[in-house]
């Protein structure tokens, strides 16, 4: 279970057993079907999956970004919620549903309203300037006009670019400096000091790029 991502959708996930399979559903719970005791998980972008719960069913819950179960909480099944993300097994070779694995909704709403409130204080956005091998150069508009900051980059350095598609960051890929270019739209965050350089080994600046440029 090392693989625990549950913030991104992995699809239906497959594993060998002798001849038998194991399914594992990652994504959102869509119905609860109270008269068949079965729980409906429908992944991103593809139809629903109905799991069948038993009295083996265990039911754990993690905070959002968990990447193990060592800090998971067994919960009851009659705990999940409509809206909460979960990795669902199955046994193999059937639909009975052996373990479910939760970030509950509530969780992942407040994690997101963090995570806004920290962009709101310690990120900037603007346009790419230049471009240097240790740093950008964002030229943002404010109420005095457009003004110049300087972000200051290292190995520790996070990148994430958005999708063609999509401006859902949950969508965003792996990315690196080499592939931003002049003129592109750029969102960081870190340690904010007068050239936004990292202060402390510890700290990190995420940068989040759009290719198309502005």
């Amino acid at each position: 279970m090392k693989h625990l991502i549950l913030t991104v959708a992995f699809g239906v996930l497959s594993c060998c057993h002798g001849n038998a399979q194991t399914t594992s559903v990652v994504g959102t719970i869509s119905a609860f079907k109270a008269e068949v005791t079965e729980i409906e998980v429908k992944p991103d972008g593809g139809a629903p999956v109905a799991f069948k719960v038993t009295g083996d069913t265990v039911a754990q819950q993690v905070a959002p970004g968990a990447g193990d179960l060592k800090s998971a909480q067994t919960i009851r099944v009659t705990e999940l919620h409509l809206g909460d993300r979960v990795l669902a097994t199955a046994e193999p070779g059937t639909k009975m549903l052996r373990r479910i694995v939760v970030m509950s909704a509530s969780d992942l709403a407040h994690r997101d309203e963090a995570d806004r409130a920290d962009w709101a204080r310690r990120g900037v956005s603007g346009i790419v300037a230049t471009k240097t091998a240790d740093g950008l150069t964002l030229k943002m508009r404010s109420l005095t006009g457009v003004v110049e900051t300087v972000l200051k980059v290292n190995p520790k350095t996070a990148y994430r670019q958005y999708a063609p598609d999509s401006v859902r960051f949950a969508d965003a890929k792996q990315s690196n400096l080499s592939e931003i270019a002049v003129g592109a739209q750029v969102r960081a965050r870190g340690e904010k000091e007068s050239d936004w350089r990292c202060s402390r080994a510890g700290n990190r600046i995420r940068l989040v790029h759009d290719a198309r440029r502005w």
